[in-house]
Order: C-alpha cells, then structure tokens, then sequence
C-alpha cells in the first residue's frame, strides 16, 4: 500500500509553474446586476450617544432627537426632511415651590446614562428622562416631603412652535403642516402606587406643574412627577440619505457605511451603518452626530491592527464658523469614543469636502484631508480654496495643519488614498487651476507619510489643455498609486469621460510613470458616446475596482463599475461596465464611492460600493457587494470516477479559483493511500473498465502536482494573465478494491473524477 506508481515519481508543488503556460481565455460575457440593497431606510428604534467634549448627551429615537447640556433638555421633533428648520423645544426646570415656600435648586449635575435613562441631579430632587422609540417620559423624582401646601414646578419653555391647544392635562403644540408634539400625560405617583392626574399649563413663557396638597398629605415617598413628550408628524416617510462613504474591517469581517441624514433642513446627522461582511444585513445603526448642527461631507477610513473605524465630518452652526470633527468606533460592536475637535474654520472661509485615509500597520494613524474655501471673493474678485491635511493617530489629538496646494485660487476637493499601503504612504490628491472658476483644471498630488511628514510636495500629474481634470481620486497597491479622475473634453463641456495613470517612484522621485489612459475608451463594454463622472477607486491586493455616474441621452445617472488589473503600467481590463444597481430607470444616482476587503490587507476578490439615489420622493442609499472577479470560470466536474459514487472516492474543490485567493482540494471516502494529481487538463483516457463505470485519467502527465495527501492547500498568484487560466485535478486511492487491478501498474487503485479549474 505504500508504493507508487511510477508516473507519481516526481512531485513539483509550485502553483504558478502550472498555471503559468495556460493559455488565457477572452471573456466577453457581460455582467448581470449584483445583490441590491437599501441602507436608506427609516431609522427606527433609540439610540443614546455618550458625551461629546462639551458635556452635552444626544439621543435618537424613530420621532425625535433630545440633548441635554447645562440642565437644558433641547427635544426635537423630527417633522421629515422637507421641513424647512428643526422646531425644538428647549425645557429646564427654573423653580420649585411648597405651599407658600420658594424653595432652592441646586445646579445642574452632568446628566448621567444609564441604558436609556438620563438623569440630572437638581437637589432636593432628580430629572430623570426614560427614553422610548416614540417618546420621551420626563419624571421629577422626590425622596421626601418638602412642607405641606401643594407642590408646583415651573420649566422655562422656548420653542418657535405654535400652541395650539391647552387643556388640563396636555399641552399641544403645532407647526402648520408638519405636525405637532404634545406635552402630557402628566401623573404624580407615589411609593404604593397611588397615582393623581396632574394640572398643567403654560403661563408667561413657563410651563407649570401642579401637584395637590391632598394628594401629597397622604403620599408614600419617593415620589414620581411624569409627564411625557410625544412627536406626530405629517410625513412619516424616511428622512433623506446623502453622501455616503464606506470602508472595510478585516478582522471582524464587518463594513461601515456612514451617510448624513437630513432630519430637517439645514439639520444633518451623521448615520452609521455595521454592515456584515457578506453584505446580507445590516447588523446595527448609530449617529456619529445627532446635534441640531448641520453635519456635513460624512467620511471614514478603518485602522487593521486596532479593528478602529474613524469617523469624520463637518459642521456648520447657524452662526458660527465651520468646524471639523472625528470619533472613533470599534468595529465589533457599536461603541464609539467622544468626538474630537480637530479644526476650526478662519473668519471669511469655510470646510468643505472631507476624506479620511486609514492603516493596516501598526502606526495607529489615521490621515485626514479637507479643503478651506472663502466665503466671500477676495480682493482679486476671485475666490480662493487650500487643500490641508493632518495627521490624526488613534485616541489623540491631530498634529498641526499641512498645506498641500500652494493655488491661492482654485483648488478642488482633495481625496486621500483608502489606505497607507505596505509603504506607510497615503497619497492625496485634487484638482487646481490658478483662475476662476474653482472647477479644476490639472490635477495634482502629494505624499503624506504616517509620522505627519510631507514625503513629497504638491506635483502635477496630468492636465487638459482643452477642457479640465477634476474629481481625482487613488488608491494605493503598497509601492505605486493609481491616480483617476474625470475629464471633461472643453468649456462648456459637451463630454465626460474617466482618465488615469500610475504614479510611483523614478529615480526617487513620485511621478507618473504610464501614460494617461483612457478608460472610458478602453473599458470593455462601455458607451462611447454616454457621460462618466465623479469616479471612486479601491484596490483589493490583486487588481482595482473603480465605479463611476454614467448617464446618455438625457437618461438619469446610473452606477457602473469595472475592474482592471496593471501589468507592468498597461491595463488589463478584467470586467468592464457593471451596472451596479437594478433601480427604477427614472431614479438618478449620484456620489459612488467604493471600498475593498484586499485595501485593508484582507484576502482580495470581495468589494462594495454605495451611492446616494433621488427619486421614488426621497433621497435614499444603494448599496451592492459583489465579487470582484471574471464572471466565467469556476469550477466543474468531468466524468473519470469509478467504480461509482456510491462506492467511489470523490474530489472536491473548496473556494472560488479567482486572482489572490486560497483554495483546497480535499479526496473523501479514501479506503487506500490517497494520491492527488494536478497539471493540464486532457481528453480523458480510459485505464481500466469496471463492472460499473471505466476508470479514466483526466490529468495530462507528467503532472504538474503529484502528492500523496488526501488534501492541498492553493494560492492563485495575482497575475491577471491566469484570468481563463484552467487547470485539472484528480485523485488515486491506490491500493482501494473494486477499481483497476494490479495488472495496470502494479498496485490497484480508483480514480475519482476530475475537476477543471479556471481561474476567474
């Protein structure tokens, strides 16, 4: 049982020196749509944020928003999107009084969160605020009586809402239609249970509370003063969702999307989806922001070797400068680090445009690039926009500001690499022009290193002499960049295509270093004569994916995708325009952008991109996650078993054979010694015929793999010339009855089928 036949005699494990002299097949399918998924719904359910650095506490709920800071609760109903402004209604408790007797509060305590109950020390009682998905239950709890004669609290009461209605009991408040929220159900109880229906009314500004004398001379302590806030709102629809990002973590298997969210008009909140790393739920929501700040240009990035996502966004207070904030977020569950100041905007000029570059090493930093653009023109009646970056590392403060464009006119929004690569390198990028408008016209780039240095300063990649380059956007394979952006064809312009390049190191310096291609011209698939805008690019450890707007003929915007791989500095087009999305024709998409499971340094092959979609009455998220592969291919199964299956030894392949990715070959019901064969694939050739089938090879020899194991482990190098590559394995189980006898050579054994294998 332990010898061998004699074509086993020499054993060659390397996969690449069989793969390499297959011949490549062309695949000329196109692509169906992959999985469709809606990450816009209506939030429903509560969420309770932790402080920020101010102190202030936010929650959510499916109604309403409500903060608490310095003793204010500010609740917010949520009247949908089309709301012109949010109508909060600001309450703090001013004055409490016993029969005849004014009695003194002391100052508010930092709420305190437990679960979904805020609570604020005001001696000699305590504010308390148990939180529901659809309303809000104020209670003021006492721990013993106060004197005798009845008891009344006064709340101060701001709010721009109209009072509709007063009547014992409630207070109904309206803003003609949006909706209304009313104020009551309000209830004293005490320690056995006994409960008295409360009074309640506005006067002079100030909501007042009564409790009777009857009801506390007889009263069990403590005692419970609850009324309760509830939000009804004409739209019930979902809030609009825009601007999303996305980003992978790879060892917890697990993707965030963050989008803002339009509760209100100029009312935007930073939203958080945990997406599961199939892609086929999402496992929780959160609000990075949940203020009555308009937060803007949401962006996220993820560090590996911590399993931490950074998020970041800006806001613009009514009447203040814009500034920039960040927090982080584990990628296992749903806790989330205080947010973090990081800048703040310079009188006359605002932040705009921001993007975050994230690590797979072990410098636990994150790299954040943002534009600062005037306001108002400058005394050349122009306007001007700077491109700055900085350095964020992990639970510390960001060092100081890096200005990466030196324009003092026109500078676009700046982009950052997905990832610092192998190198430690990010490369940023954005378009500039030294007239107005501010609308791009070359494109430009520098290299950040990890520490906060400037590898190297602003450089030119490439520029139209015709129309203008804008919307650049990279993603880095460890010791090269590759650089695309859209490209519009003259002023005014009549046509959008998507153009890039690779930068990477000459002679020390970062350059470009391939020609500008065009990819839309060389994208199989593509519509010439249709538009290709706003691109987003990741690299997944073997080849890019790059995703972008198209729309023809007037048609709606649509998401289109494609993958593409260098060989040496020439393109490989692997798949070429997938649209992305299975939509109604009439819904426009706008914003892709894109992220990989190989950016991170996980396996490659797996990617997803989101987009923000208007139509259907709302703006709302797409998202697809789809295997970044040729789309024929695979595995299958050619006929060389005997005796039978039912009393075979078979062969399986476990994996998908695509660029980067591991698979096993694994014989079963072996009753001998197993022997595994890979190499070429042949016509079979009948060995020996069975009382029940002909035992056939179906590797052609010598083998290129011969081993004797029941199993093997294979890694599909990223050589994109092995796309169509196929390959065959088979199995002996020498020694096993009922296949092909001594005579054949020298020792009986069985064939299991053959596998063909081709790379996708």
């Amino acid at each position: 049982m332990n010898r061998l036949p004699a074509f086993a005699a020499s054993l060659c494990l390397a996969l690449p020196a069989f793969l390499a002299p297959l011949a490549r097949t062309q695949d000329e399918a196109r692509p169906t749509a992959p999985p469709f998924s809606l990450l816009g719904a209506r939030f429903e359910g509560l969420f309770v944020d932790g402080p920020t650095e101010s102190g202030a506490i936010w929650a959510r709920g499916t109604t309403y928003k409500l903060g608490f800071e310095k003793g204010r609760a500010t609740y917010v109903p949520l009247f949908g999107s089309r709301a012109p402004r949010g109508y909060p209604l600001e309450l703090e408790l001013r004055s409490l009084r016993c029969g005849e007797q004014s009695l003194s509060l002391a100052p508010p305590s930092a709420p305190q969160v437990e679960g979904a109950r805020i609570s604020i020390e005001r001696s000699p009682l305590v504010e308390t605020w148990d939180l529901e998905p659809e309303r809000a239950e104020q209670s003021f709890v006492l721990d013993a009586p106060l004197g005798t004669g009845a008891l009344e609290l006064r709340l101060a009461l701001r709010t721009d809402l109209l009072l509709r209605e007063q009547r014992d009991g409630e207070l109904v408040f309206e803003q003609p239609g949006l909706g209304v929220v009313r104020y009551g159900e309000a209830v004293a109880i005490d320690a056995r249970g006994a409960r008295a229906p409360l009074a309640l009314a506005l006067e002079g500004g100030e909501i007042a509370l009564h409790v009777p004398a009857e009801f506390l001379a007889r009263a069990s302590y403590p005692l419970v003063i609850d009324p309760v806030l509830r939000t009804f709102a004409v739209d019930t629809s979902a809030n609009d969702t825009t601007d999303p990002d996305v980003c992978y973590d790879a060892t917890s298997d697990t993707w965030l999307v963050v989008c803002r969210e339009v509760v209100a008009q100029g009312d935007g909140d930073i939203k958080c989806l945990r997406v599961a790393g199939n892609g086929s739920s999402v496992l929780d929501v959160v609000y990075a922001e949940a203020s009555t700040s308009d937060a803007l240009h949401p962006a996220t990035a993820n560090h590996r070797r911590t399993q931490t996502f950074l998020v970041g966004w800006i806001t613009q207070p009514a009447s203040a400068p814009s500034q920039l904030f960040v927090r982080e977020r584990t990628a296992t569950s749903t806790v989330q680090g205080a947010s973090r100041f990081l800048h703040g905007a310079s009188v006359g000029t605002r932040l705009e445009s921001l993007d975050i570059g994230g690590s797979r090493l072990a410098t636990a930093n994150f790299a954040v690039v943002f534009r600062e653009a005037s306001i108002l023109p400058t005394s050349n009646a122009g306007f001007f926009a700077l491109a700055q970056s900085m350095i964020v590392p992990r639970g510390g403060a960001a060092a100081s500001l890096r200005l990466l464009s030196s324009e003092l006119h026109c500078t676009g929004a700046p982009r950052i690499s997905e990832d610092s690569g192998t190198n430690d390198l990010w490369l940023a990028t954005w378009a500039a022009t030294s007239a107005p408008p501010c609308s791009g016209q070359s494109i430009r780039f520098a290299i950040l290193r990890s520490n906060g240095a400037l590898e190297q300063a602003e450089t030119t990649v490439s520029g139209t002499t015709a129309g203008r380059d804008t919307r650049p956007v990279a993603a880095s394979e460890g010791t090269r960049f590759f650089v695309c952006w859209q490209r519009d064809d003259a002023i005014p312009r009549t046509q959008s295509d998507i153009a890039g390049t690779v930068v990477g190191l000459q002679f020390g310096i970062w350059a470009r270093i391939s020609p500008v291609f065009s990819l839309t011209q060389i994208e199989p698939g593509t519509t010439l004569a249709a538009d290709q805008t706003a691109p987003s690019i990741a690299f997944d450890g073997c080849r890019y994916l790059y995703a972008y707007s198209e729309s023809s003929s007037g048609g709606a915007p649509r998401p289109h995708g494609a993958t593409f791989a260098l060989i040496g500095v020439t393109l490989s087009f692997l798949e070429g325009h997938r649209v992305l999305t299975n939509a109604a024709a009439g819904v426009a998409h706008s914003s892709v952008r894109v992220a990989t499971l190989g950016s991170t340094g996980a396996a490659p092959g797996l990617g997803m991109a989101v987009w923000q979609q208007i139509g259907n009455g709302g703006r709302d998220l797409g998202a697809a996650h789809f295997d970044i592969r040729a789309t024929s291919g695979g595995v299958s199964s050619v006929a060389t078993q005997c005796p039978s299956r039912t009393l075979g030894t078979d062969i399986a392949c476990i994996g998908t054979p695509a660029l980067g990715r591991t698979i096993r070959l694994e014989l079963s019901s072996v009753a001998g010694t197993p022997l595994l064969m890979v190499g070429l694939p042949m016509t079979p050739v009948p060995l020996c015929t069975t009382f029940a089938a002909t035992c056939s090879l179906g590797v052609a020899q010598p083998a290129a793999v011969v081993l004797p194991a029941a199993g093997l482990s294979l890694v599909i190098p990223c050589e994109p010339q092995l796309v169509g590559a196929t390959a065959a394995a088979q199995g002996l189980d020498l020694g096993a009855g009922l296949g092909c006898p001594t005579a054949v050579f020298g020792l009986a054994f069985r064939t299991t089928d053959t596998l063909h294998i081709t790379v996708q």
